[in-house]
């Protein structure tokens, strides 16, 4: 049994409820980017959220009060994981502190109420990328004060131009794929980022072609919810570094 931490997504996730032999998910942390984890605190309440999900609220939370950072050193794990999927979110602002945009927050209408007046900050803006970057080096930094390199994996992944419907294969539609495009324009840069200031971390890479999204997936079609055999490719891949680090 191989013990893991995931700060992700759902791709990264969805891997672990295929294989629960395998794998216990000691703890899993999403919908936040990286440039709201790295501000400061902003307080919430769960009674502030019109949401009746538990995980949805818990996520929120995590997010507004940047719990990963302050709780992983209490935590017992073989393997981080890190996909950057959700990094397609925009941000709000407020006094210079930033939380994340996720359906889940939109949802709960707090983003209305007259608790914080934010603004908003969008993804696609250069701006946004810079202070993304600067975010995303001074992470790794804190992070690495607590877990040796060889504990962390950037799981690379991408969004998928196609999708699989029983045994056809179909492009997305032509105004879905430029924004597929743009997404993974941005991954892209991330990852280089990530690639030249922290080299010494786990990267697993798949060829591009080989994301295949799937009509049928559990939470739907969409770009990043793939057929079962990419989760299959992750969890050995997964499995063949926690053998390297053993030995």
């Amino acid at each position: 049994m191989i013990d893991v931490l995931i700060f992700g997504s759902c791709v990264t996730r969805d891997t672990f409820s295929f294989f629960p032999q395998e794998f216990k998910v000691v703890d899993y942390f999403a919908r936040s980017s990286l440039i709201s984890l790295m501000s400061e605190d902003l307080p919430i309440d769960e009674s502030d959220l019109n949401l009746s999900s538990a995980f949805q609220k818990k996520m929120i939370l995590y997010d507004f009060q940047k719990v990963f950072l302050k709780q992983i050193q209490q935590y017992s794990f073989d393997l981080l994981i890190i996909d950057l999927i959700d990094e397609r979110l925009d941000l709000l602002k407020y006094n210079n502190r930033y939380v994340t945009r996720s359906g889940e927050l939109v949802n709960s209408k707090f983003e209305q109420s007259e608790r914080y007046s934010f603004d908003l900050v969008m993804r696609k803006s250069e701006k946004t990328h810079e202070l993304w970057e600067k975010s995303c080096v001074l992470f790794f930094s804190k992070l690495l004060e607590y877990i040796p390199p060889e504990k962390i994996i950037l799981n690379k992944v991408f969004w998928s131009y196609k999708y699989r419907d029983g045994n056809k294969i179909y492009d997305f539609p032509d105004e879905k794929l430029q924004i597929i495009k743009n997404n993974n324009n941005i991954l892209k840069r991330y990852y280089s980022v990530i690639e030249s200031q922290v080299p010494k971390i786990h990267f697993i890479d798949y060829p591009l072609m080989d994301f295949i999204a799937d009509k049928n997936h559990k939470w739907g079609l969409s770009p990043f919810h793939y057929e079962q055999r990419h989760y299959l490719k992750c969890k050995n891949k997964i499995k063949d570094i926690w053998m390297q680090n053993k030995l």
